[in-house]
C-alpha cells in the first residue's frame, strides 16, 4: 500500500517502504516493543517519554539486519579503532543522513555475519522465498480501538497464509541459552504481536522462525520457534499491554512506581552467619 513517507499510517494494512525513523517514533499507534515497555513495573511512564537510543550494540544488530536482508539503513564504515572526537562526529553527521556508522573491527564483523548467515542452508532456503523484507503492518484492535503496529524482518504471504522469519543477534545462539534470552527479552511478546496484528489484517501467521545469530567467530547460526504454551502466555501479554495502553491514552495518566512507600525486606543472602 502506498503511503506518503513523511508520517506514519492512519489506515489499517500492510505498508513497504516506511522510513524506520517514522515507525519508531509513531506515538499513535502500539508495537511489541511498546507492549514489552508497558508491562513492565514503571512501564506506562516509560512508554510515554520514550526517546530514540543509539548505541554500539543497537548499531551492530541494525547492520547486520540490513546486510543479511538486504534492506534499511545503509552501512558505512568511519575509519578508527575507537570513538575518539574526531570519529564521534563523523558517527554522527553519517547519522544526521541516515547512515549506521561503525568502527572499522565492526564494520567487517557485521559483514562477516552476514556472509556466514547466507552461506548457513537453512537461512538461505528460508530468504530464498518469495518474500517481503521490512514490511510494516497496521491494524486496529477492535476491542480497545488502539492501533497497533508491526515490522516483520521477512514477511512470505501465500493467500491469507502467512510465514514470518525474524533476525537476532546474540551473544549466544546455543539453543538453551537463547531460549533463556528469548524469554528475558520477551521475544514471545514480539510472536505474539505479528500474529495478532496480522491476524486483524485477515492473515494467519502458520509459522515464525527466529534466526539467532553469535556476533563472536564463527558467527554461529541457530533457528528457532516458540511452542503452543508460550505463544498462549504471549497472547495473554498482549492482551494486557493493548488494555494498559488503552487505560493510559484515554485517561491521559501515565504512571510509574507510584506516589506510596515501598516497603523493603533483606534477601537471605545478605543476612550475616
Amino acid at each position: 500500500m502506498p503511503i506518503d513517507t513523511d508520517q506514519a499510517p492512519t489506515v489499517p494494512g500492510l505498508y513497504e517502504d516506511i522510513p524506520e525513523a517514522i515507525y519508531h517514533g509513531d506515538k499513535n499507534s502500539l508495537s511489541s516493543s511498546g507492549m514489552r515497555t508497558l508491562l513492565r513495573e514503571g512501564g506506562p511512564a516509560t512508554f510515554k517519554a520514550a526517546v530514540p537510543v543509539f548505541c554500539d550494540e543497537f548499531d551492530e544488530g541494525t547492520a547486520a539486519h540490513t546486510l543479511l536482508l538486504g534492506t534499511g539503513a545503509p552501512v558505512v564504515e568511519v575509519e578508527t579503532d575507537t570513538w575518539t572526537p574526531k570519529a564521534k562526529a563523523e558517527r554522527d553527521k553519517a547519522r544526521s543522513r541516515g547512515e549506521i556508522a561503525l568502527k572499522t573491527k565492526q564494520f567487517q564483523m557485521v559483514h562477516d555475519m552476514a556472509e556466514v548467515a547466507r552461506n548457513q542452508s537453512a537461512v538461505a532456503e528460508l530468504l530464498s522465498m518469495p518474500g517481503r523484507a521490512e514490511t510494516s503492518a497496521y491494524a486496529m484492535d477492535p476491542t480497545r480501538l488502539v492501533m497497533l503496529r508491526a515490522r516483520t524482518d521477512f514477511l512470505v504471504l501465500e493467500g491469507d497464509r502467512a510465514l514470518v522469519v525474524d533476525y537476532k543477534t546474540t551473544r549466544n545462539a546455543a539453543p538453551r541459552s537463547f531460549r533463556k534470552s528469548a524469554a528475558e527479552y520477551g521475544y514471545h511478546i514480539q510472536d505474539a504481536a505479528y500474529r495478532r496484528v496480522l491476524r486483524e489484517l485477515g492473515i494467519e501467521v502458520e509459522q515464525c522462525i527466529f534466526i539467532a545469530q553469535e556476533k563472536t567467530p564463527p558467527y554461529l547460526v541457530s533457528l528457532h520457534e516458540w511452542d503452543t504454551t508460550a505463544l498462549a502466555e504471549a497472547d495473554r501479554q498482549v492482551d494486557k499491554a493493548i488494555a494498559i495502553y488503552a487505560e493510559c491514552r484515554d485517561a491521559d495518566y501515565w504512571p510509574g512506581y507510584g506516589d506510596h512507600i515501598h516497603p523493603m525486606s533483606l534477601p537471605d543472602w545478605a543476612f550475616g552467619e
